[in-house]
C-alpha cells in the first residue's frame, strides 16, 4: 500500500512538472507549432544606465575565434560601427561619441557564454532602439547574431507589443498604416491620386493626428499620388524615399511640398540595405533594399518592420529582378516574416518561389483595385502563395487590418 501511495504522488508530481513546463513553453505537446519555443529566454542579458549599455553572453556561442568576428553597432538615427576582432577588453570609437569595447571574461579567445560587450557614451546614450550584430564564421560564410536593447527617457515605457498595421482601400494603389507599440504612426506609400480623398477619410476614422514617418516606395503615382494632400493635412516627422529621379511633374510637385514641409528627408544618400530608421522606441524599421538608379519598380524601398513578436515585410512594385538582388543579399540570414505586402499588386513578375521560401510568410496582403484594367493578382502569383500554403487577404475586397 505504501509502494501505491509513492507512485501516486509521483505521477502526480509529474503531471504537475510537465503542466508548469508546457505553461513556461519548455515543453510542447505532440503536432504543435515547431517554432521557437514562447518561453524561451535570450541569448543574452542587457543592463543599460543612461550612459552604458552592458551586455552579457549566455550559453548559445559558437566558440569562435574572436580575431574572426565582427561587431557591427547600429544606433537610433547614427547609422552603423563596425568593430573587428577584439582579441580582449580594449576599447574602440564606433560611432560619433560612442566607444564599444569586449571583455573576453575565460581569456581563451573566443566567443563564449560569460563574456561581455560594453557600449558607452560621455554623454547619454541615444533613446530608441540599439541593434548590436556579432557576425562570426560558420561552415555556410558567416551567421549573425543580433542583439537588440532600448534606450529610454526616464519614465518611458515599458512598452506592451501591440503593433497594428492597416493596409488602407485606395484601388490599384499602395498605401499602408502602421500604428507602432509606442503609438508612432508611419504610413507606406499613399496611393493615386484619385484615392486621396478616400485615404485621407481612412486616416481620420483610425484616429491619425500626426504622421511620423512618411514612406514613399517609389515615383509610381498610384504609390504617391495622395501624397500631397497627406502632406497638406498632417504634421510629418520624417520623409523617407529611395532618391530616384523622375521628370513627372507630380513627383517634382511632391518633392516640393516635402521641402516646405521643413521635415527631414533620408534617401539612398543616408541609407542603405541594412540600416534601421530612427521612427520608433519599440519596432525595427529596417531598410532591406533601395537603390537610387534602374527600374523604378526593382529599385523600390523595401522595408521591414518587426518586434520580438511579429514581423512584416513591405515591397513596394518589387519584380523579379529586384527580389533576385534581395535574395542575393540577404540569402545567408534569417529574414523570415510573419506578413508579406505581395510585390506590385500581385503581378506574375513578383512573388517567385525562390523569394517566397527565403522569406516564409505565413500571411500576404495583396493592395489592388477591383477590376483594374491590369488584370492583378495575376494568377500565376496566387498559385505560388496557395502553393507555399500563405493566407492570402486583399484590399479589392476591403482594408485589410492585422493586430499583433
Amino acid at each position: 500500500m505504501k509502494g501505491r501511495t509513492i507512485a501516486i504522488v509521483l505521477v502526480i508530481a509529474i503531471i504537475i512538472m510537465a503542466a508548469v513546463a508546457y505553461q513556461k513553453g519548455l515543453l510542447r505537446l505532440p503536432g504543435e507549432d515547431d517554432g521557437p519555443l514562447p518561453g524561451r529566454s535570450l541569448d543574452y542579458d542587457v543592463t543599460v544606465n543612461g550612459t552604458t549599455a552592458s551586455i552579457t553572453l549566455r550559453d548559445d556561442m559558437s566558440g569562435a575565434m574572436l580575431s574572426s568576428i565582427r561587431l557591427v553597432l547600429y544606433g537610433p538615427g547614427m547609422g552603423q560601427g563596425q568593430w573587428g576582432g577584439p582579441g580582449g577588453n580594449a576599447s574602440a570609437q564606433v560611432l560619433p561619441d560612442v566607444e564599444m569595447s569586449y571583455l573576453d571574461a575565460d581569456g581563451n579567445g573566443r566567443l563564449s557564454a560569460g563574456d561581455g560587450m560594453r557600449v558607452r557614451s560621455e554623454d547619454d546614450l541615444a533613446y530608441g532602439v540599439w541593434h548590436l550584430h556579432v557576425v562570426q564564421p560558420d561552415k555556410d560564410g558567416e551567421r549573425n547574431e543580433s542583439v537588440r536593447f532600448q534606450v529610454l527617457p526616464p519614465g518611458a515605457g515599458p512598452f506592451q507589443d501591440s503593433l497594428a498595421v492597416h493596409f488602407l482601400d485606395v484601388g490599384q494603389g499602395d498605401a499602408a498604416l502602421i500604428c507602432t507599440s509606442d503609438r508612432r504612426w508611419v504610413l507606406i506609400d499613399a496611393g493615386p491620386s484619385g484615392s486621396a480623398d478616400r485615404l485621407l477619410a481612412q486616416l481620420d476614422e483610425l484616429g491619425v493626428e500626426r504622421i511620423d514617418a512618411l514612406v514613399i516606395t517609389h515615383p509610381h503615382t498610384d504609390h504617391y499620388g495622395g501624397a500631397d494632400e497627406v502632406l497638406e493635412a498632417y504634421d510629418i516627422g520624417s520623409v523617407y524615399h529611395p532618391g530616384l529621379d523622375s521628370s513627372a511633374k507630380m513627383w517634382a510637385s511632391f518633392l516640393q511640398l516635402v521641402d516646405e514641409e521643413g521635415c527631414p528627408v533620408y534617401t539612398d544618400e543616408h541609407l542603405d540595405p541594412g540600416d534601421y530608421l530612427n521612427v520608433s522606441w519599440t519596432e525595427d524599421l529596417r531598410v532591406m533594399w533601395l537603390s537610387s538608379s534602374g527600374d523604378a519598380n526593382e529599385a523600390s524601398l523595401v522595408l521591414m518592420v518587426a518586434n520580438q513578436g511579429t514581423s512584416f515585410l513591405f515591397t513596394g512594385d518589387l519584380g523579379r529582378e529586384g527580389e533576385e538582388n534581395f535574395i542575393a543579399l540577404w540569402g545567408d540570414a534569417d529574414v523570415d516574416v510573419d506578413v508579406l505586402k505581395v510585390g506590385h499588386h500581385g503581378s506574375r513578375y513578383s512573388s517567385s518561389m525562390e523569394f517566397l521560401e527565403l522569406i516564409t510568410p505565413e500571411r500576404a496582403v495583396i493592395s489592388v483595385g477591383s477590376d483594374n484594367s491590369y488584370g492583378h493578382p495575376h494568377q500565376e502569383a496566387l498559385e505560388r502563395l496557395e502553393e507555399l500554403g500563405i493566407e492570402v487577404h486583399r484590399t479589392d475586397q476591403g482594408a485589410v487590418t492585422i493586430v499583433q
